[in-house]
């Protein structure tokens, strides 16, 4: 087991492996609490960006109150995937192949019309 590491820990490795950019991601064990994940954005800066797990019925005025660095959600579905849409955030999580069949209609019509 890896032990616990801070900010400070992840930036003196990134100075060894020579990067600068990093994603953070919301484990799946925290299921909708993202506040480890946007401290961590918080205390990374301008270069960290995050991938939060959102609640199936997050709304468009939620999504806009995570900061800047948030760029997507993991296993959302339903009016969560609509509201991610419109805001531009990325959606990432598995899905059957006859729920992917059923709304490819609407994601292409919103593609097309943005």
């Amino acid at each position: 087991m890896q032990p616990n590491a801070c900010v400070p820990d992840y930036r003196q490795f990134q100075q060894r492996i020579g990067t600068g950019r990093v994603i953070v991601v919301t484990p799946a064990a925290y299921s909708t609490d993202n506040e480890v994940t946007l401290d961590a954005i918080a205390q990374l800066g301008s270069q960290a960006r995050g991938v939060t797990v959102v609640h199936p019925t997050v709304t468009d005025a939620e999504l806009t109150r995570y900061p800047l660095g948030q760029r997507g959600s993991r296993g959302a579905t339903g009016p969560a995937s609509t509201s991610m849409m419109r805001c531009g955030w990325y959606m990432s999580g598995s899905r059957s192949a006859n729920a992917i069949c059923a709304t490819s209609g609407s994601l292409a019509t919103r593609r097309a019309s943005s």
